[in-house]
């Protein structure tokens, strides 16, 4: 198994930690701490569980290595993209318990 891998899962994880926390304004969640702690297990269990030469291929699909380049424009994209959207709509949207009356 790739060390990249572990990387990546651990920068994964901790993305999501800021993405949760950041649009709360707080890291007093305990509701967001039990996520991410259930999120690194399922991200452990599946590092550990799969065949590693499977995980082999599926790191470098049709065997080849996919450039950097390559990496950065489908991450960025699919990983900033809808945090910056939650975190701006929850910062624009606010509903008051009097509006809910």
């Amino acid at each position: 198994m790739p060390i990249s891998a572990y990387i990546q899962s651990v920068l994964f994880v901790v993305m999501i930690a800021v993405a949760l926390f950041a649009s709360a304004g707080t890291i007093a969640i305990p509701g967001f701490w039990i996520y991410v702690a259930i999120y690194t297990f399922v991200f452990v269990l599946s590092l550990v569980i799969p065949d590693p030469a499977l995980l082999e291929e599926r790191m470098r699909p049709g065997g080849k290595r996919v450039t950097q380049a390559a990496q950065k424009g489908q991450f960025v994209p699919s990983a900033v993209g809808p945090s910056a959207i939650e975190m701006v709509a929850n910062r624009c949207i606010t509903i008051t318990p009097q509006e809910l009356e």
